[in-house]
C-alpha cells in the first residue's frame, strides 16, 4: 500500500507541475510553492522569490494583476479578484461575463513577508504593506500600511504585528540595509496608525534567537 500511495503521490505531483508550468507565469521567482487544486491565471501573476500559495486558492482575473513580494504566504481557499464589473444598462450580466463588457481591472499588491489567512477575499484596490497579517475570513478592499494586523468584513486595523523594538529587530534580521524601514519611518507608522494598539503575541524568544534568518535563507537558496 505504501508503494501504491507513493506512486499516486508522484503522479499527482507531476500533473500539478504540468498544470501551471513556470513559463506560464508573468513572473515566478525561486523557491515559490504553489499548492494543489488552485485555480489561477498565471500570465497575470508576478511572484518574487520565496512566495507560498497554499491549496485551493482562486485567482479570478481577465486583465488584473496579482503582485506578491518575497516571503509572503497566501493561505488555503483565499479568493483574489483584482477587477470588477461596472453597471452596463442594456447588457445582462451573462454577456458582461463572457464578453468582458464593463470590466475594470487593476492590480492587487502584497508586499514582503505578509500572511493572508485562510478563506480571505482580496478585492480591487487591496494592497497589503510589508509584514501585514490578515485574519482568516477577512475581506480586504483598500490599502493597509506595513505591519498592520487586520480583520473583518470589510477588513480594518485591529493591531500591529510587532512592537517598535521587535519591528526594527525583524527588519535588521531579514532585509539588507538599503531595504529596511528607517527608525523615522517606523515612528511615523506607530504615530499615524498604531497608537494605543497592542502587538501580536510573540513566540518564545529563545526559539527566535536559535533561528538565524540570514543563514536559513542562504542555506535554503543553496539547497
Amino acid at each position: 500500500m505504501d508503494i501504491i500511495a507513493g506512486i499516486r503521490r508522484r503522479i499527482r505531483d507531476f500533473a500539478h507541475k504540468l498544470k501551471y508550468p513556470r513559463e506560464d507565469f508573468g513572473k515566478i521567482g525561486l523557491h515559490c510553492k504553489i499548492g494543489y487544486d488552485c485555480t489561477l491565471v498565471p500570465k497575470n501573476m508576478f511572484l518574487d522569490d520565496y512566495v507560498v500559495i497554499q491549496n485551493r486558492v482562486n485567482f479570478v482575473s481577465s486583465d488584473g494583476k496579482l503582485i506578491v513580494k518575497k516571503y509572503s504566504v497566501i493561505s488555503t481557499e483565499c479568493i483574489i479578484i483584482p477587477g470588477t464589473h461596472l453597471a452596463a444598462p442594456g447588457i445582462p450580466f451573462y454577456f458582461q461575463t463572457i464578453a468582458h463588457y464593463g470590466d475594470e481591472s487593476s492590480s492587487i499588491e502584497i508586499d514582503e513577508d505578509c500572511w493572508v489567512g485562510a478563506a480571505c477575499v482580496l478585492l480591487q484596490k487591496a494592497k497589503l504593506g510589508r509584514g501585514c497579517v490578515v485574519a482568516a475570513g477577512s475581506v480586504v478592499t483598500k490599502p493597509f500600511p506595513p505591519y498592520a494586523v487586520i480583520a473583518g468584513v470589510p477588513a480594518k486595523i485591529i493591531g500591529v504585528k510587532f512592537s517598535k523594538e521587535d519591528l526594527m529587530r525583524h527588519e535588521a534580521a531579514i532585509y539588507p540595509p538599503h531595504e529596511r524601514l528607517t527608525e523615522q519611518q517606523v515612528d511615523q507608522l506607530f504615530a499615524h496608525h498604531y497608537a494605543g494598539l497592542k502587538p501580536m503575541k510573540k513566540c518564545d524568544m529563545a526559539e527566535v534567537e536559535r533561528f538565524n534568518a540570514a543563514a536559513a535563507i542562504r542555506n535554503y537558496s543553496n539547497a
